[in-house]
């Protein structure tokens, strides 16, 4: 005959443990979308992205994964949340100057666990393009838009008028404060060839945020993404 032995061990669930947030130089604007690097983010190991059913009156949750993450005394409003990066909303409401950030897992129960700050400078804009590579080069995420516009995806471009509520996802192209420039290839645009400057709404026929290198292919809800459409000038691009 023949004869094991077989041992069954119980899951284990993980056991949470304060969050850490690598230090940052670079400044960040109220309502940018911030990726924040560090470890312990996801105390399970997994990757969460908002979803749908976590809206809360069309806004992103401020806690996800049992991670919520604070400047000053504010919640973020959380995009996407892994083991060691989370996406997040800056808030809108924060004032020019110098911010403590700090994560705190097991957010909202008894027993939170409070990672240590680090220091964030707000400033009024921060631009920052959003990538994707394509033969080890770095090509800016843009998409055609209507009447041969481009349009050209980045975040911290700076606020709308009237300023949405942290977390909102918006149904329809909110324009920023004036002015906004843009060069192209060394040549400055007129206002004329910079037809829509906005935070980009969550609707048909807009392209949604992705981060593929941390957060894979996933669409995600993504507050603070702004558009610029742009009219190219005749000869630009032109060999």
């Amino acid at each position: 005959p023949v004869r094991f032995r077989l041992t069954v061990q119980p899951d284990v669930p993980p056991v949470p443990e304060p969050p850490i947030l690598a230090p940052r130089d670079q400044p960040a604007a109220p309502g940018i979308i911030m990726m924040l690097h560090g470890d312990k983010l996801s105390y399970t190991g997994k990757t969460i992205a908002a979803a749908e059913s976590e809206l809360v009156d069309g806004r992103l949750p401020e806690t996800l994964g049992g991670l919520c993450v604070y400047f000053g005394e504010t919640r973020a409003p959380i995009i996407a949340v892994g083991p060691k990066a989370v996406a997040v909303q800056v808030p809108p409401g924060l004032e020019p100057g110098a911010v403590a950030v700090r994560g705190v897992n097991s957010c909202g129960t008894d027993a939170p666990l409070t990672g240590e700050p680090i220091q964030i400078q707000i400033a009024e804009t921060a631009p920052a393009f959003f990538y994707t590579s394509s033969g080890g080069d770095n090509i800016v995420v843009a998409h055609p838009g209507a009447d041969g516009r481009i349009r050209i995806y980045l975040t911290g471009l700076g606020l709308p008028d009237p300023v949405p509520a942290a977390g909102l996802l918006p149904t329809e192209p909110l324009p920023v404060k004036p002015p906004v420039y843009v060069w192209l290839q060394g040549q400055e645009l007129t206002p004329e060839q910079i037809p829509l400057a906005a935070w980009a709404p969550r609707a048909e026929g807009w392209a949604p945020l992705r981060l593929p290198a941390v957060f894979g292919d996933t669409p995600l809800l993504a507050p603070g993404l702004a558009v610029i459409e742009i009219v190219a000038p005749s000869g630009i691009g032109d060999e």
